[in-house]
């Protein structure tokens, strides 16, 4: 199509044209009639359509109703039918004259408003409308069944618990409807007035906000990716329910042995089928591996049954939704009156009608709630926009904000006592088992003559044995209950419940096992899993529209191919999920769900909200909304989302960000800048711990070699009893750790000194520029190369040190082949060169254009290689020589178990050990052990601990700080003892 400022000639000029084309004339005129019927009534169509292709506004001028528009576009599309008609007929002629030219950009011009050009290209794209949800009701379920996502079900009830009970409620409450709904209605408005995506509505509200919708687009991908892996887990959790017994209920049988695993034995069945069957977890976020494949599958049939629901678009996607959420529903009601009648339901019911009045003017209550309403509206991720823009301009989407918010209130305190019902049987459960076994250990001690008889429990516990257990333990004097309780762990059933904690793995930890122990748990575990799929899958639909909708509006192209473009973009997903699939994938889910999103979210939130109360643009907008609706917008809305919702929002920001960085949580962009500051601060940590360690040398003896005494007492700490004194010390004199990583607490005193210093040693040499900086690098650089090979000479001198140089010495050929060693060499290189934190960079700036940097370069890398070798061979000999102490002090040990066998008559006299066994243990133990008979070496084995050398070496390289401390202390004090730790 030509545009409408190109040869436009006028009406004139063709009335004046010979006679001889009379029914070209009256065509045109029938033409331009309809077009502009077409174009008067659907002006606000045509501008929305146009809109994202070249500069018009967005303001309304007219409003029509759902059938007007159907028939402006039924007429518009007949008027354009007319003009391809005449075009052909006009080609097909052999001669055209001159008005033949001009008449037809006089049809064409007309097809369009004024002042809009639309390029040739673009032609047939005008007729096309955007799809919209066939009815409401579609609509309404999309949207809520987005916003029940399962975690936020599960975070709702764990912040009841933990935050106030019944003042949580009330605070949820009161950010839900000032808060909440208003932004709820902002983005439901947004995408259904401007019929757009979450990318490009926000560029046309506002062009300096539109990095907006690139940052939501993005935060909603990541997020889908391991959403989708959560799918799996839930898909991988319904698949094994169909056994009985439920797999997860008992420790599984060891191989070619009637014996449970021992792994297993240590802990629950449900965490070990956790983390060893599912996951197949690693043990550190640093060991990778290659996707587990009883995951993988899962995940890909997941993300097959998504597209197969999303294929077809919104016709689909209605129908499925109908379904989806009306299953959860359904199944939610049936586990809500089934959990009222398990035993043990009451207890935990009355957790729920807990009010903490404290908490009312609890900061961290308060951002904790609000945090909770942004999250379980699923506000900040685009997806609500990207829905909205398939609805009709007209409809009343404040009213559809609070029936939506309406619906997840009502949902999640429908999930709230059910989840509180069975955590109550949950906890009952374990009580009783714990009474139990408390009865059956108390007996045998007080047969055994360590308690007294009155610590004889009741020897019948039917019927209520916890109440009965108690009743008893109550009734004993102090005196009894204190002897008691140093022999068996409380049974308390309030603490029990309370251990409940918020996590991503909750449901396939603690409600799991609960829901093992309910009569029928293979049929009432299959539902639960297939409700948490459902509304997974809700979920997740609404996700992939934010995802899909805003690529087609910014790539047209795609438009045309939606069904391949649709399986493309599953694909990608599928292939990039494979990351959370990993042993370790569920320590990143972990980091991103609970830490990295909520900043994010808040930060779009808070831009989306400044963009449309921004002056100008809340007139602009509130006015067409009041146009397309027939009535003007409450005024309380402008206020809230103009004045209270900005505040609030900055305030939640603030708060949230204070806390978390009480953390310690970092996030390292990809800027080489931002990346040099905190590898630097993470460095200068690490100099004032050795600048601590430093000043700790002047005593003697050295803190860390003995344990310290307890205060008024001549014992040692018993803390320090249980580990060794180097790790005692480094933990709790040195860092002062906390048991968890979200327990922050102020900064440790003598760290902070010696930060301090650090800090500003280095800014004195630094102070006079390059000059000064020369002159300390003398220092800094030459000494510890002079420390290193004194430390060397040392370290060969010690005993084992031989053994450890032959570990060095090994070559494992398969690693030639392994893709895991060269990704960890390739890093090492990189990191051991300091490569791409812009030190060089900066560095080299001060050094003349003519010098010979790749000199420089391979002088670097090669004292850097030389560094890395001489160190490789101190850290390998002192290994062996604490790898050998180790392996003596286990003989040691081993010779003190049979002794203590031997005199308890356990064993003959035969298997004692020579007393010689101390000046050479190496040596003496392993003569004694070969030349003990045959039957007296059977009854010892299963006594003594595996004293193999090669796993002492492999136990020391997992801690080389601790093993080079040791290896120092055992240098300078070889008679010194040491508890041994089974770990």
């Amino acid at each position: 199509m030509r545009s409408t400022q190109k040869g436009k000639p006028s009406l004139e000029k063709i009335e004046a044209a010979p006679e001889n084309l009379p029914g070209m004339k009256l065509e045109a005129q029938a033409s331009e009639s309809s077009l502009a019927k077409a174009s008067s009534a659907e002006s606000f169509s045509e501008s929305q359509i146009l809109e994202d292709k070249g500069p018009g506004t967005w303001s309304m001028t007219a409003w029509i109703s759902e059938a007007q528009a159907l028939e402006a576009r039924a007429a518009r599309a007949q008027a354009w039918e007319t003009q391809a008609c005449e075009a052909q007929i006009r080609a097909s002629q052999p001669k055209q004259s001159s008005l033949d030219m001009g008449a037809a950009p006089v049809m064409k011009q007309e097809l369009l408003p004024e002042n809009v050009q639309v390029p040739q290209k673009e032609e047939n794209e005008v007729l096309l409308t955007r799809p919209l949800w066939s009815n409401k009701t579609e609509y309404i379920l999309t949207q809520a069944g987005y916003a029940l996502r399962p975690g936020n079900l599960w975070r709702f009830t764990f912040l009841w618990l933990h935050s106030g009970g019944c003042s949580f409620l009330v605070i949820y409450l009161f950010l839900l409807f000032l808060l909440g709904i208003p932004l709820l209605f902002l983005e439901m408005a947004a995408g259904q007035k401007l019929r757009q995506g979450n990318i490009g509505v926000w560029k046309v509200i506002s062009p300096w906000i539109g990095g907006v919708g690139y940052t939501s687009f993005m935060v909603c991908f990541i997020t889908s990716l391991y959403l989708n892996v959560i799918n799996a887990w839930t898909l991988f959790y319904l698949g094994q329910s169909f056994q009985f017994p439920l797999p997860w209920e008992k420790c599984p049988l060891m191989k070619n042995s009637s014996g449970f695993d021992p792994e297993c034995a240590q802990t629950t069945p449900s965490l070990y089928f956790w983390y060893r069957m599912t996951l197949m977890a690693s043990d550190r976020i640093e060991d990778g591996g290659p996707p587990v494949f009883s995951l993988s599958l899962p995940l890909f049939m997941s993300l097959c049954v998504l597209g197969a629901f999303m294929i077809n678009g919104l016709k689909s996607i209605g129908k499925v939704i109908y379904v989806l959420v009306s299953a959860s529903y359904l199944i939610i009601l049936c586990f809500l009156i089934r959990s009222l009648l398990l035993e043990g339901a009451v207890n935990g019911l009355q957790f729920l009608a807990v009010a903490e009045i404290p908490s009312m003017y609890n900061v961290n209550v308060w951002c904790r709630a609000g945090n909770q309403v942004l999250f379980s509206l699923g506000l900040g991720f685009g997806a609500i926009v990207s829905v909205s823009s398939h609805m009709q301009p007209s409809n009343n989407c404040l009213s559809d904000a609070f029936v939506v918010a309406v619906i997840n209130l009502i949902t999640m305190l429908l999930v709230t006592p059910f989840i509180f019902s069975v955590l109550g049987f949950w906890a009952t459960v374990i009580t009783h088992h714990c009474s139990e076994k408390n009865t059956e250990t108390l007996l045998k001690l007080v047969t055994l003559g360590i308690l007294p008889p009155e610590a004889q429990p009741p020897p019948n516990l039917q019927g209520n044995p916890t109440s009965i257990f108690t009743s008893w333990f109550n009734s004993l004097s102090h005196s009894i209950q204190r002897k008691i309780l140093s022999h068996v762990p409380e049974c308390n059933l309030e603490k029990q419940f309370l251990k409940i904690r918020e996590s991503t793995n909750f449901v396939f930890l603690a409600f799991t096992e609960a829901m093992s122990f309910i009569p029928g748990s293979s049929f009432w575990s299959f539902i639960f899993f297939l409700m948490s799929l459902a509304l997974g899958l809700s979920t997740m639909i609404g996700i992939m529209q934010g995802i899909i909708t805003p690529l087609q509006d910014v790539f047209s192209s795609f438009k045309k191919y939606t069904k391949s473009f649709t399986v493309v973009v599953f694909m990608l997903m599928f292939l990039c999920g494979l990351f959370f699939t990993r042993p370790s994938g569920i320590y990143y889910i972990v980091l991103l769900n609970d830490h990295w999103t909520v900043l994010p979210i808040i930060i779009i939130i808070i831009f989306e909200n400044l963009a449309v109360s921004w002056p100008s643009n809340a007139r602009s907008f509130f006015a067409d909304l009041a146009i397309l609706w027939g009535h003007p917008i409450y005024p309380i809305i402008h206020w809230l989302w103009s004045y209270l919702s900005p505040i609030m929002l900055l305030i939640l920001f603030v708060i949230s960000l204070f806390q978390l960085s009480l953390k310690t949580k970092t996030y390292v962009a990809w800027d080489s800048s931002s990346v040099c500051i905190i590898v630097g601060l993470y460095y200068s940590v690490l100099v004032a711990w050795n600048l601590f360690y430093l000043v700790q040398s002047f005593q003697s003896p050295l803190p860390w070699s003995l344990c310290p005494l307890m205060k008024n007492s001549s014992g040692f700490d018993p803390e320090c009893a249980w580990t060794t004194p180097t790790t005692y010390f480094w933990y709790r004199k040195v860092l002062k750790a906390t048991d968890e990583i979200e327990i922050g607490g102020i900064p440790v005193m003598h760290l902070s000194v010696c930060l301090f210093v650090t800090w500003l040693i280095i800014c004195i040499s630094m102070m006079k520029g390059p000059k000064s900086t020369g002159k300390m690098l003398y220092v800094s650089v030459l000494l510890p190369y002079i420390i290193l090979f004194c430390l060397l000479i040392r370290s060969l001198m010690l005993k084992g040190a031989n053994f450890g140089l032959k570990s060095l010495l090994a070559a494992k050929v398969p690693a030639l082949y392994s893709v895991e060693v060269w990704r960890r060499t390739g890093n090492q290189l990189f990191l051991s060169l300091g490569a791409g934190f812009g030190s060089f960079t900066a560095v080299s700036s001060h050094i003349p254009r003519s010098n010979n940097c790749v000199m420089d370069a391979f002088a670097v890398s090669f004292l850097n290689l030389v560094a890395s070798m001489t160190t490789t061979v101190f850290v390998f000999a002192v290994m062996g020589h604490l790898a050998i102490k180790n392996n003596e002090k286990c003989y040691l040990m081993n010779a003190k178990t049979v002794m203590d066998l031997v005199a308890a008559n356990l064993l003959p006299h035969e298997a004692q050990p020579p007393d010689s066994l101390h000046h050479d243990p190496s040596s003496i133990y392993s003569k004694w052990l070969n030349n003990l008979p045959g039957q007296v070496k059977e009854r010892i084995l299963p006594h003594l601990t595996n004293c193999d050398l090669s796993e002492q070496l492999s136990e020391v390289s997992a801690e080389l700080r601790k093993a080079i401390l040791r290896s120092i202390l055992d240098s300078q004090d070889q008679g010194s003892q040491y508890p041994l730790v089974i770990r």
